[in-house]
Parts: structure tokens; sequence; C-alpha cells
């Protein structure tokens, strides 16, 4: 953690179960987070953040994050201050992939979207540094998604 130690009586909470273990991991012996599901909703519903009247809460987020946890727990009676520590920024988008959008593979290419948007909710992601992996589907999902430059996807055997 560096710095400071942090106070022994100050809960942590986080929304998913990876942030929960690299906090556990950087010695925060008890930290909140949902056991399901990965979002501020769930987050919300657990008893801890219930009765929160009267205390202070900081939310470290992205810059320009969801309002909903803060505001939600401002209308429970704590005082809510935010902490931007990242900022999202979307990638640069390719020709390629640019012109999959807009011409003739565009349904195929929504299709495509369409499949992951229903699949990353339940995805297993594994993170190490910068990098991500998840398992996925077809062959042909994963082709077309490299040949229009979308992801750098690869193989591991």
């Amino acid at each position: 953690m560096g710095g400071k130690p942090w106070p022994p009586g100050l809960k942590v909470a986080t929304v998913g179960q990876g942030s929960r273990e690299e906090l556990m991991q950087r010695g925060f012996a008890q930290v909140i987070s949902p056991a399901a599901q990965s979002d501020s909703e769930a987050l919300l519903d657990l008893p801890e953040l219930a009765k929160v009247r009267g205390r202070r809460i900081v939310i470290f987020r992205g810059d320009g994050g969801r309002q909903l946890l803060g505001e939600t727990l401002a209308q429970r009676g704590a005082s809510v201050e935010y902490a931007a520590c990242y900022r999202r920024v979307l990638p640069a988008v390719s020709d390629a992939l640019r012109a999959a959008w807009e011409g003739a593979q565009k349904d195929e290419m929504v299709r495509i979207a369409a499949a992951l948007r229903a699949a990353l909710p339940t995805a297993q992601f594994e993170e190490v540094g910068d990098r991500a992996t998840m398992a996925y589907g077809s062959g042909g999902t994963v082709q077309l998604l490299r040949e229009h430059g979308a992801w750098k996807i690869e193989d591991f055997d």
C-alpha cells in the first residue's frame, strides 16, 4: 500500500471479486463486496451499506463514473465524497473496424456486439498487470474481431 497504514476501524468495500482479492492481498483484512454480481446495485443491496446515516464515505472511481452508488448512499444519510483515480479512454477505432460497422458487414458486427454484451456480465476474467484474459466462444466470432481490429486476441494452448 505504501505510506501510512490503513486505519484499523476504517472499512473498505468494492463491487468486484477481483478487486476484493487485490485489496486483501494488499493488507485489507475485511473487504465488503457482493458475492455473485459485480456492480453498484449488488453492493448497495448488502446489509453493511443499508444503514449509513451519519457516516463519511469516499468513493474511489473513474473520472466521470456512475452516480448511483454515491446518490443512493447520500439518500440513506451518508456524507459522500468522490476521489477520481483513473480515467476511461476509448481506444482509437481502426479504419477496418469503422468500415465493418458502416459497411456490408454491419449486421454481423451488431450480432457479435450483442453476443459479447450478453457474455460479459457472466464472463470470468483473469487480470495480470495491464492485461485481462477471458474465455471466448466460436472461432468465427474471434476471426471477425481479429480481421476488423476490434481487440488484440491471443490464443493460449
